[in-house]
């Protein structure tokens, strides 16, 4: 049921967060259960982002047996999940890609990131005793298992780079007006086989462009034969780049701020702690799939 912070805190017994600016009178809503005994999701600025959340879970409901489907309470949030062995969409694609998932993700530290609905997303880089997450194996109830992360439904995985990495890259990200989207598209395109000598002239490795959202904007990203210092990689393509750029009308190594057509030349994430792209995510409905 959807209910007024104030009727939720009555319910529950404790005190919850609102969804707008401390001092405003607005409503935030929260989902309860139908007995009001637990809380299934919230703040929400408004009826409607609570009555989506409520379909999500009405829909997981459909789909699973009544006593296998619980909201289960963690440090880091309130995750509704979906336990079982052997059913469900999330659990047959995991049993078919997580094999070919392991390999890459296998003795990296990673990002697991959380999908709770709408915009609302939970990163995690720790485990609850504050060890970083390393996924090691398959099966298992523990963090270490892709199956523990997969059954939460909602999931990407990014590995993350420390003090030193095996893979450099560069975000091309492209901001622009609707009427001059197309053209920066076009530019972009043309300008891949520059950026990637680019990195050619720093590095020796093998090279791959993905494109990275419906925007035109790419991932430029080289394998390394053998592992390099992070941050001084990254200080060293960002010298080439503004080298090469530092007087172009397009492109630019720093932000684009109200411009209105820009591609931005980004190296910010290629830093200690930082994280690749995601390489693989598990939809709300069980989809699978690797979007680099």
């Amino acid at each position: 049921m959807i209910v007024s912070k104030t009727t939720a805190e009555a319910l529950l017994g404790k005190e919850l967060k609102s969804a707008w600016p401390k001092g405003s009178r607005k409503t935030s809503y929260y989902l309860l259960s139908s007995t009001g005994e637990r809380n299934l999701g919230g703040p929400y600025k408004n009826r409607e982002k609570a009555l989506e959340r409520e379909r999500q879970v009405q829909y997981f409901k459909r789909r699973s047996n009544p006593e296998d489907f619980h909201s289960r309470s963690h440090d880091w949030g309130q995750i509704v999940t979906l336990d079982g062995d052997s059913r469900g969409e999330v659990l047959d694609h995991y049993l078919k890609k997580g094999r070919y998932m392991l390999p890459y993700l296998k003795g990296h530290d990673v990002i697991v990131v959380l999908g709770l609905g709408g915009d609302n997303f939970v990163y995690r880089r720790k485990n609850p005793d504050g060890s970083r997450i390393r996924i090691s194996q398959l099966r298992g109830d523990t963090p270490k298992s892709l199956e523990y992360w997969i059954l939460r439904r909602g999931i990407e995985f990014h590995p993350v780079i420390g003090k030193t990495t095996d893979r450099v890259w560069i975000d091309v990200d492209v901001h622009a007006s609707k009427g001059n989207l197309s053209k920066a598209k076009r530019m972009v395109r043309r300008e891949i086989p520059y950026l990637e000598s680019l990195l050619r002239g720093l590095y020796r490795g093998k090279i791959k462009a993905y494109a990275s959202g419906n925007d035109g904007g790419v991932h430029i990203e080289m394998m390394l034969p053998s592992r390099v210092n992070t941050d001084k990689a990254r200080r060293q393509i960002l010298e080439a780049l503004k080298s090469e750029y530092s007087d172009d009308e397009l492109f630019t190594t720093r932000p684009c701020g109200s411009r209105r057509m820009c591609v931005r030349l980004d190296v910010t994430t290629l830093k200690n702690t930082g994280s690749v792209k995601a390489p693989y995510s598990f939809s709300k409905k069980g989809g699978y799939k690797r979007p680099l």
